[in-house]
């Protein structure tokens, strides 16, 4: 399936890393079974995961403004609120499909021939652990306002002075089927992953 999801994020920064706990929904229409085309069908996906996230050019600032090293501070995108990310994660994503119907092409019948079978009113679901990765950027709006006056001399309405962050990037999840020990040696190719965007309060 292949759809938007929505989902909230909190955690804890520390200075140039954060700790975040990452939980997300999404709901779409079923396209392909095993191989096979889906006529029909409903899935729904949860995941759940704690994520660490590093923004280098945060520490590369933290280091200036310790050490005295002015560049590192005044010419540093994170100064101003801008601030590339990477981020690894653990945890566990699951899924259900309900009305799952699909047709098996070729389907052996009698010796020597063979036909379509249609299988229609399926469900089918489970869970795995998975791994999180992405990068991406996130701008403090009230750096960014901060740094804009500062340099321009010019004032901002005071909303511009919220403690707001805009984050966007790409993300990547992949299911650990190593850990799946009733699968029987099959490789589920349990992955997925988007663009992500999200707007959100620091403290």
């Amino acid at each position: 399936a292949k759809d938007d999801g929505e989902g909230i994020v909190a955690g804890g920064d520390f200075g140039f890393f954060r700790l975040e706990v990452e939980g997300t929904y999404q709901d779409g229409k079923a396209t392909q079974w095993r191989g096979y085309t889906a006529d029909g069908g409903t899935v729904y996906q949860a995941r759940l995961f704690g994520n660490i996230v590093v923004e280098p050019f945060d520490l590369l600032e933290l280091l200036g403004e310790f050490g005295g090293i002015d560049p590192l501070v005044t010419y540093n995108p994170a100064h101003y609120g801008i601030s590339p990310y990477a981020m690894y994660g653990y945890g566990v994503m699951g899924g259900l499909v309900t009305n799952l119907a699909y047709t098996r092409t070729g389907s052996a019948t009698t010796v020597g021939r063979s036909s379509d079978a249609t299988e229609e009113g399926a469900f089918a679901g489970g869970a795995t652990a998975a791994v999180n990765v992405g990068t991406g950027l996130n701008i403090g709006l009230d750096q960014l306002a901060r740094a804009f006056s500062e340099n321009s001399g010019a004032s901002l309405p005071e909303y511009f002075k919220l403690p707001i962050e805009f984050s966007v990037g790409y993300h990547w999840q992949v299911g650990l089927d190593d850990l799946l020990f009733e699968s029987m040696d099959e490789d589920l190719g349990i992955d997925d992953g988007g663009f992500t965007y999200s707007v959100g309060l620091k403290w």
